[in-house]
């Protein structure tokens, strides 16, 4: 009897957390009459690959539910057990009333691990919407239909596909263009006026490809001071390493001061491995950047880069959108060094989620850990990270083209006559444990 009940048991862990469709559970004759106390205690508390410990009893009643269903249901030969099967998955992660936590499709899956991957679909235009003229194309994503196309940086976006950009902003063209590989669209530029040439009109269609995504950007402000932006950290470790050591050597060419702004505005977090990489750009290689509280362990996340930025006196930029990964990078550099945090308080979003893929289906998203800043402050849910010196920005001024946050952050850097940054000896207030692996999350 024991045998039967275990080998019930696991078809129908199989149906749930695979989501394999099973068409009977009498076959195997699941029912709570042929569980004695004794199989029961023995089987309630079987540890499956997550941490969670199943009940049988709740399985045992979901099972009794379906196969009453499909023995009784008049038309239980039209239902799709397969999409039954998601929608029970989907619905189980939303009972856990977590934000964070959610069932992902295939495609959300495999768009994930594009963007996770530092790709996205596109015909690789750069547009800057800084000129007055409109928008400017200010250059090209490497390998893209663009780049080897006729239209050079200067050039002046008309229309899209036979519509009109007149009025757009440089992330709205976006929808413009197709969410399709091989694709080709039409453009139209204006070429400015140059020398004896006058003004001309051209149009030239582009491929839509997998292209790198323009993730980290940088720039000079104020007098030689370096400026870079990071959207998101969806971009790959090896990637975000090697454009930053790109940035540290053109700011060296241009002879930028050893002062920086470091804009997370609107960053919604991302990969927890990318953040220790940006940490360790700052940091001297094996200092503690963060931790992470997973059930009752602490892992601690030490840099293992050598320096980029060392030295440098830092001014972090926040706003409201500044989440996850963001807020524990502004944190632990504020905790580890002398940096100023300016802007807004921090979206609030003190949790890590891993992803765990079930073959066929989808994946699952769940929260799994807390994250703490490198001088031991748990970034909780809510309260988020409070900037040194609040600026407030509203749409107003950014129509015009005033950016008050920026503009205190060149104002710090322009006045400061402090000693380049160094390093505090910052040990975490919690019990830790070193940490083990780099695992991302």
């Amino acid at each position: 009897m024991t045998k039967r009940i275990l080998c019930g048991f696991f078809v129908l862990v199989l149906a749930i957390f695979c989501s394999v469709p099973v068409y009977s559970f009498d076959v195997v004759s699941i029912k709570a009459e042929h569980v004695t106390t004794e199989s029961a205690t023995m089987l309630v508390t079987i540890r499956l690959e997550s941490k969670s410990l199943v009940s049988l009893t709740s399985l045992l009643y979901f099972a009794r539910v379906w196969n009453q269903v499909e023995n009784s249901y008049i038309d239980y030969d039209k239902v799709d057990y397969v999409a039954l099967s998601r929608f029970c998955a989907d619905l189980f992660v939303k009972y856990l009333g977590d934000e964070n936590s959610s069932f992902m499709e295939i495609k959300e899956e495999i768009d994930l691990k594009i963007k996770r991957a530092g790709q996205t679909l596109g015909v690789g235009l750069k547009l800057d919407d800084s000129e007055k003229n409109g928008l400017v194309v200010g250059g090209f994503v490497p390998d893209s239909s663009a780049i080897k196309s006729s239209i050079t940086t200067g050039d002046i976006l008309v229309s899209v596909a036979g519509k009109s950009i007149l009025g757009m902003a440089a992330s709205d063209v976006t929808t413009l263009i197709p969410d399709k590989e091989g694709s080709v669209v039409a453009f139209e530029f204006t070429r400015p006026a140059s020398g004896s040439k006058p003004a001309t009109k051209f149009s030239t269609d582009l491929v839509v490809g997998s292209i790198d995504r323009v993730v980290l950007s940088s720039k000079i402000v104020g007098n030689n001071i370096g400026y870079i932006k990071l959207d998101d950290f969806d971009i790959g470790t090896d990637r975000i390493e090697r454009e930053l050591k790109e940035i540290e050597k053109k700011f060296g060419y241009c002879g930028v001061q050893k002062k920086l702004i470091l804009d997370l505005r609107d960053n919604p977090g991302g990969e927890v491995d990318v953040a220790l990489v940006l940490m360790g750009a700052f940091l001297e290689k094996g200092k503690l950047a963060f931790s992470t509280e997973e059930g009752n362990s602490i892992d601690e996340y030490s840099t293992e880069i050598d320096t980029i930025f060392g030295g440098w006196q830092v001014v972090c930029l926040v706003n409201g959108d500044s989440a996850s990964a963001s807020e524990i990078v502004a944190g632990s550099l504020r905790d580890s060094l002398r940096v100023k945090i300016v802007g807004e308080k921090t979206y609030g979003k003190g949790t890590m989620q891993s992803f765990f893929s079930i073959p066929g289906y989808g994946c699952l998203k769940l929260t799994t850990g807390k994250t703490i800043t490198s001088g031991g402050t748990y970034v909780a849910d809510g309260p988020g990270i409070v900037p040194d010196i609040v600026v407030e920005q509203n749409d107003k001024d950014l129509a015009m083209g005033i950016d008050r946050q920026l503009n205190k952050a060149i104002e710090i850097l322009s006045n400061s006559s402090v000693p380049a940054t160094t390093i505090l000896s910052v040990s975490s207030s919690v019990n830790s444990s070193p940490k083990t692996s780099s695992t991302s999350k």
